[in-house]
């Protein structure tokens, strides 16, 4: 039997569990917005656009929400990156300068949304979004014809760093974003997206440490939604190979409009 099919198993059965002592209409919604928005993310990105807004609709606060959202993203990816570790379709020596350099960026990102304000936490997602959908609009060709099964200490540093700082401070196209870079580097897309579920594992972990000790973490909302995003996830990285390039040209400019204005609206 599949890694993957074990761990999807194992999480339906965990949350029939958990529900079981916990029904609720809130727990079962925040499931579904777990799966459906790991699906999106591990495939284009931008799944941030469904869990946040979602969760402060029925009333979570948006650091709670933040928080809640980085313990979830991240162990959905922690279950990715041993499934593709568990392959072989990465290695440890070829990924640990990426979980080293993602994991302080997640760290700094949340010590700064603790301190900073909603309104310019916004500010600087759009900042951010805005110059991903430049580099999207202007990239001719998303998927290069050679994969890059190697990259540099400096190559894997500046940019890396960023994203995971954003990533851990706010979150919604992160996921893009590093695709994109993945992209750049002459990655095909596939080992972009695989990538990326690495940097997003370690950028998560590093906020979460930061989001716990701050107190910023409730544990009755962390679990529906994070095993609804294990689920999500794994069959996200399974439809993967199948996802073809043309998709993705179309979709992550969409996405990322969809991200600037939902940013712009919580203004």
């Amino acid at each position: 039997m599949k890694a993957s099919l074990v761990y999807s198993i194992f999480s339906v059965f965990s949350f029939i569990l958990f529900y079981s002592y916990e029904p609720s209409h809130v727990m079962s919604l925040l499931f579904i917005i777990g799966f459906l928005a790991s699906i999106v993310g591990t495939l284009y990105g931008g799944g941030g656009l469904i869990t946040l807004p979602a969760m402060m609709l029925l009333g979570i606060p948006v650091q709670t929400s933040v928080a809640t959202n980085k313990f979830s993203s991240g162990l959905a990816a922690f279950v990715n990156v041993m499934t593709l570790l568990y392959q072989r379709k990465i290695t440890l020596q070829n990924i640990w300068w990426l979980l080293y350099t993602a994991f302080y960026g997640g760290v700094f990102g949340a010590f700064v949304t603790v301190k900073l304000s909603t309104e310019v936490m916004n500010v600087v997602a759009c900042i951010f979004l805005l110059f991903t959908l430049v580099i999207t609009v202007k990239r001719k060709k998303f998927v290069a014809s050679k994969m890059q099964n190697s990259t540099s200490k400096r190559q894997l540093t500046i940019l890396p760093l960023l994203i995971g700082m954003y990533d851990g401070g706010f979150g919604p196209g992160s996921s893009t974003m590093s695709i994109l870079y993945f992209l750049k580097r002459g990655f095909s897309y596939l080992k972009a997206a695989e990538y990326t579920r690495v940097l997003i594992f370690s950028s998560c972990s590093g906020a979460f440490i930061w989001f716990y000790l701050t107190g910023f973490i409730n544990w009755g909302y962390v679990w529906p939604i994070t095993i609804g995003s294990i689920i999500g996830s794994q069959l996200g990285l399974n439809l993967l190979p199948y996802i073809s390039a043309k998709y993705l040209e179309r979709l992550l400019p969409i996405i990322l409009v969809l991200l600037i204005f939902q940013v712009l609206w919580n203004n």
